[in-house]
């Protein structure tokens, strides 16, 4: 079966056409051995500039900016796999995730590889759907300044009845952060009782390379600064979400405490090559002496 919804919205400024194409399909094909599900979404942008003002035609511009397919795979009752591409501009595709998963019991699965830690109502959704009924992006996995790593190599997860409703629990590891020994552990638990679902997540690192990503090369890649030596940090909250008819309430909080040790040379190259407040260089120790290698801060 293929649904596919498209929205074309025209805006006259000069002549401009910009094209919004939307695809939703899903695609079954059942054998004896194994079921295949395709799941997919992108977008597509068409700009027509018209006639530039130095008398050149300009051709216009197509592009794809957006492009996420996923893949699902049921092998038998007790082991099923998951692919999930992803391209940004179309241009190269990334495997955002790629695991195997078994079912001994419902209370008890194993899943491997590449994979999404459940943390939050949004860590395993921001793929499946291109907009989302909430604030957006959820700000604790803003990839601007991620709050932990979105992504573990093992998770252990499963649900129980409960009161005759379904509580849902995950231990997920793996260090998709840094390369190092270390392997950080996030934990979630959530349970639902009718239109209220009611969760804890947790995140614990004691990452003692700092961070993947080099100062000036963009935003890391989970909760590590990268003018950071060292940093041991802990991620706890809690969140709701409510539904009555057609209204959907949801509401969370989170906090992060890091217990850091700056690199002071990456510090001092970080005062040479950007603009530091006053308050940011007293911080770092920048006006006295002895550099503040003290990096301990707090982030709600």
């Amino acid at each position: 079966m293929l649904n596919v919804l498209y929205k074309v919205q025209a805006r006259i400024m000069g002549v401009s056409l910009t094209l919004f194409l939307f695809v939703f399909a899903t695609y079954q094909c059942a054998s004896a051995a194994a079921a295949v599900k395709t799941y997919g979404y992108f977008s597509a942008i068409y700009e027509d500039t018209g006639k530039m003002p130095d008398d050149s035609n300009d051709p216009g511009e197509f592009g794809i900016p957006h492009l996420n397919l996923m893949f699902q795979s049921t092998i038998s009752n007790d082991f099923r796999t998951y692919l999930n591409l992803f391209a940004d501009g179309a241009e190269a595709v990334e495997i955002r995730n790629v695991w195997g998963e078994y079912t001994y019991r419902d209370y008890l699965k194993f899943r491997v590889g590449k994979l999404y830690r459940p943390f939050d109502l949004f860590n395993e959704k921001l793929d499946a759907l291109p907009t989302h009924n909430c604030i957006e992006p959820p700000e604790l996995f803003d990839k601007d300044h991620l709050m932990i790593p979105r992504v573990g190599d093992f998770m252990v997860h499963g649900t129980h009845p409960l009161a005759g409703h379904l509580m849902k629990y995950s231990f997920t590891t793996g260090n998709n952060e840094v390369v190092s020994s270390s392997k950080p552990v996030s934990w979630d638990l959530n349970y639902n009782p009718g239109n209220i679902l009611i969760g804890t997540s947790g995140y614990y690192a004691n990452e003692k390379a700092g961070s993947p990503v080099a100062l000036g090369d963009g935003a890391p890649t989970g909760g590590i600064l990268p003018w950071m030596k060292s940093d041991k940090y802990m991620v706890l909250g809690g969140y709701v979400q409510a539904k009555w008819e057609n209204l959907l309430v949801q509401a969370a909080y989170w906090t992060a405490d890091h217990k850091a040790i700056r690199d002071t040379a990456l510090v001092r190259t970080l005062s040479t090559s950007t603009y530091l407040n006053a308050d940011q260089q007293k911080r770092f120790g920048l006006n006295s002496a002895v550099l503040n290698e003290n990096g301990d801060h707090t982030i709600d």
